[in-house]
């Protein structure tokens, strides 16, 4: 007979589970107004991990909240129920005078909030003083992926911080426009093998010829990741130009660039035989 019980328990928890998290959702949003900033912050977390809908308002106005962690993971929330009805209000919240809290309204529009937040991430992206949120707006404005960020992620491959140009370059590279390459080019030359490495990722994302001969030299480059990156983009983007000092790779100190030469070669192989 116990297994049976145990059957019939499960199916007791399985009908009575909605109720028992309604009741849940509804304790958290009365949570929000705590006088207890750090009840209203887990609170907020915990809503964002439920992903039920009627939270969706409660996080909106909890994004004025006067303490900054309620604002962020509030915000952190409001991503991860994706609702688009909160866009208009997260653009409203980056006014916010809380850098952290900004980063994370900045996080969260990239994350739900389209073509809307696109001149708002441009905005932090080119103003603000938190090298931090710049490298988020970035991310942000790769994963959004419109062609009106192109511009102003090229201006800020030469931000003063190496890791918002590292963001810039997969930025760039997630977007795919042609336009970027010759910047990227450049940053090939950056004194950071982190934004190395990004401008090799980029290039290789989109695949234009004009990277081969460049590669080619980050074969020569001080660090063995950079080569190893240069040997995998010149492998997929196939030009033929690339076999002779591929072939020199094969000799490198580091085995994994000698292993991305390997496959890079025959890729390239691959490729002409295709167009054959």
């Amino acid at each position: 007979m116990r297994p049976m019980k145990c059957i019939l328990f499960a199916a007791v928890f399985v009908l009575l589970a909605p109720s028992v998290l309604a009741d849940e959702v509804d304790d958290l949003i009365l949570d929000l107004k705590s006088e207890l900033p750090y009840v209203r912050a887990d609170a907020a977390s915990a809503l964002g991990e439920i992903g039920d809908v009627r939270a969706v308002d409660p996080l909106i106005e909890a994004l004025k909240d006067g303490d900054p962690d309620v604002r962020g993971k509030s915000a952190w929330s409001l991503a991860d129920i994706g609702d688009p009805k909160a866009v208009e209000p997260l653009i409203e919240a980056l006014r916010t005078d809380d850098s952290c809290a900004r980063g994370k309204i900045a996080w969260s529009l990239g994350e739900i909030g389209g073509d809307r937040a696109v001149e708002p991430l441009i905005d932090i992206l080119n103003n603000d003083k938190d090298s931090d949120n710049r490298w988020v707006a970035a991310d942000a404005l790769g994963t959004i992926g419109d062609s009106r960020a192109v511009e102003p992620l090229i201006a800020a491959i030469n931000d003063s911080d190496s890791w918002v140009r590292q963001c810039v370059a997969y930025a760039l590279g997630t977007i795919g426009d042609p336009c970027a390459v010759d910047p990227l080019i450049v940053a090939l030359n950056d004194s950071d093998s982190s934004v190395r490495e990004a401008a090799i990722y980029a290039l290789r994302m989109i695949g234009d010829v004009r990277a081969v001969d460049p590669l080619i030299v980050a074969l020569n480059d001080t660090d063995g990741s950079v080569r190893r990156d240069a040997a995998d983009a010149l492998g997929s983007i196939g030009d033929a130009r690339a076999v002779g000092p591929l072939t020199l790779a094969l000799s490198d100190s580091n085995s994994n660039v000698r292993e991305s030469a390997i496959y890079a070669l025959e890729l390239i192989e691959q490729s002409k035989f295709v167009s054959d």
